[in-house]
């Protein structure tokens, strides 16, 4: 909300978004297309057919045009788990002149972050999800002082215009963005203070090793369901080290797109094991009518290998009353 409503977005301006994007993108999104006129473009993105991350770039680079302004999306994406290739996607932003705004919902306390490496303009990120931080916590990452950006108009500050204006200062030639958010009124410090000290906690651990053993525990449980349901369960996460994570997805039913029966068996496998996972839903193609419907089962740095074990025991169990 902060970053799209405070950039200067006009009528007939394109924003692309990808097919599986969460609705705290796709709210603000909405607002700046009924209000200003803007364009969402989808850009599908592969599901069962994910190989590398080449072909979510040549997708995206096939739907700029001259009246493009920002690219927007999920690094991993909240409805199969796949993580898109940010520092390319970024890459080809600049290249072709447009903002990029990473979605960083699920990546932040998962995998390993340099902000400046992966190149993006903006980078939003939860503080309660995988960093395990307090609820209504959260990161924004700003690249300051960059004459290639627009302007920024801050949207909660009580700064503004005393430190900074979102105009190019004649003098310095310099666009400091991050001073208008140095303050925006009486905040949570308590629950501020617990989000620095999960991340020192991570940093401590080792964020490359937090994420080696998150992804390599999601790698185990993607196989143990495929040895578990078989081959032709489809799994809608893809197994590549580079765009994988630690959310897995998969549907064992025939019908895909019953609703119902993923509900039920989500509630039910909580009340007969005590496992805990969710379902999602979300369109394999961008045209499709109807939704299709997943399991979802997360694997952070504080499950194991016997963990993962018997939730799948439980799921095929749950699964032999079902079918």
């Amino acid at each position: 909300n902060t970053i799209l409503f405070g950039l200067p977005f006009e009528k007939d301006d394109e924003i692309l978004i990808t097919h599986h994007e969460h609705a705290s993108a796709l709210s603000p999104l909405q607002v700046l297309k009924d209000r200003f006129g803007v364009v969402l473009k989808e850009v599908e993105i592969p599901v069962l057919d994910f190989e590398n991350g080449d072909q979510v770039v040549a997708a995206f680079n096939k739907s700029i045009t001259p009246k493009s302004k920002a690219l927007l999306f999920s690094h991993i994406t909240y409805k199969t788990g796949a993580r898109l290739p940010a520092r390319a996607l970024c890459a080809l932003a600049r290249e072709k002149g447009l903002i990029s705004i990473v979605d960083g919902a699920h990546s932040a306390g998962m995998v390993e972050l340099d902000f400046r490496e992966i190149g993006c303009d903006f980078y939003a990120a939860s503080g309660h999800k995988w960093q395990c931080g307090p609820g209504a916590t959260g990161i924004l990452y700003l690249r300051n002082h960059g004459d290639r950006l627009p302007l920024l108009w801050a949207q909660n500050s009580c700064l503004y215009p005393y430190v900074s204006q979102p105009v190019k200062n004649d003098r310095l030639k310099i666009r400091d963005f991050s001073s208008q958010f140095g303050l925006r009124g009486q905040e949570n410090y308590p629950a501020m203070q617990a989000l620095l000290d999960a991340c020192g906690l991570w940093e401590e651990i080792g964020r490359d090793r937090i994420e080696r053993y998150v992804c390599g525990l999601s790698s185990y449980l993607k196989k143990s369901i495929k040895q578990r349901f078989g081959d032709s369960v489809p799994l809608f996460s893809p197994d590549i080290p580079e765009l994988t994570s630690g959310l897995t997805t998969f549907n064992p039913f025939k019908d895909v797109q019953d609703q119902k029966k993923i509900d039920d068996f989500v509630d039910r496998l909580k009340k007969e094991a005590g496992y805990v996972i969710r379902s999602t839903e979300f369109h394999l193609h961008k045209e499709d009518a109807r939704n299709t419907y997943a399991l979802r089962i997360s694997t952070h740095l504080f499950h194991d290998h016997a963990q993962v074990d018997g939730v799948v025991d439980a799921m095929h169990r749950l699964y032999e009353k079902m079918r």
